[in-house]
Formats: structure tokens, sequence, C-alpha cells
């Protein structure tokens, strides 16, 4: 009798091993990210910014977010931050979910400090951004042997340089505008 249940023990063994390892899985996240064009407005302080994340699993459940700062090697400008998050759940799966930092795209936002940049100056500024996605999971387990399906998560990010230019000199009472 305890041969016979070896056996079934080791049947039952391989084969839940053959199922996780033998078989591949069905579910799989996917993440792209889209970076808007990073500039400078015009001559003016406004940074054009914003990326969009774009997630979709096979599972029923969804969450994607991302955020990021745009900053100058400056001391006289700050830094631009947003970031943003949403979920998404089907009733059977598959989802898609496209998120949007920040909310409305395109987007102009103010380079703090940047009026008191000297005229005739060139900042070297940086937009660093990030995006995640992370889908639901469930688990199914008997007999002291479980399995988990789902859980996935994917991330990205990177920097991506851009330049601000303050027209006009010191010398220039005008600031480089035409008369």
């Amino acid at each position: 009798m305890n041969i016979l249940n070896s056996k079934f023990t080791a049947l039952a063994a391989l084969s839940v091993a053959t199922l996780a390892c033998g078989i591949p899985p069905v579910h799989a996240i996917n993440m792209n990210t889209h970076l808007q064009t990073i500039s400078q407005s015009g001559f003016t302080a406004g940074v054009n910014v914003g990326h969009t994340v774009i997630a979709s699993t096979p599972m029923n459940r969804l969450y994607a977010a991302g955020a990021f700062e745009a900053r100058c090697a400056s001391t006289y400008t700050g830094t631009i931050n947003d970031q943003r998050g949403l979920p998404a759940s089907t009733l059977l799966g598959g989802t898609q979910l496209i998120v949007t930092i920040p909310a409305w795209l395109p987007a102009v936002r103010i380079m703090p400090g940047f009026e008191q940049v000297p005229g005739g100056t060139t900042l070297a500024c940086n937009y660093i951004w990030t995006s995640e996605a992370e889908e639901s999971s469930f688990s199914i387990g008997a007999y002291g042997i479980g399995i988990t399906i789902g859980g996935q998560k994917a991330r990205d990010g990177s920097s991506l340089p851009f330049e601000m230019y303050k027209p006009g000199g010191d010398a220039d009472s005008d600031n480089g505008c035409i008369h």
C-alpha cells in the first residue's frame, strides 16, 4: 500500500511539474511607452511634456501608471513633476489600459524660475520618465500544492535630454525683442 501511495505522489508531482514547466504560459503582460516631443515651447518658460503608457493582459484586472520629472542644470530653475495611474477591470479577462501622464496631452508646463535665467543662456535639461504596469493574479491549490497564475509586472524608464534657451543678453535692455 505504501508503494502505491509513493507512486501516486510521484506521478502527481510529475504532472504538476509538467504543467508548470512544460506548457508555455497563456498570460503575458504587455507594456509600451510613447513619449511626446519633449522641448521648450518657443523661447518661453513653457516645456512640452508628457508620455503615454499602453498596457494589456489576458487577465481581468490591470493597473498602469507613469511619472516624470523635467529639470535643468541651473540654480535658477526648479523642476516640473507629475504622476498618474489608473486601474481597469473586465468580467472575463482581456484588459487593455491607456494612461496619459499628465491627464491631457499635449501638455505645456511652466519651468519654475526660468524668468530669472540671464538672457543669452542655454540650459541643458532632462525629462526623466518611468512607466509601469501590473496584472492581477490568482492561486489554485490542492493538497499542499499550489500554482499562481498572473501577477506579472512590467517597468520601464529613461532620461531624454532637451535644451531651454533664454534669448537676449544682459547688455540688451529689450531682452532680445524686436521693435
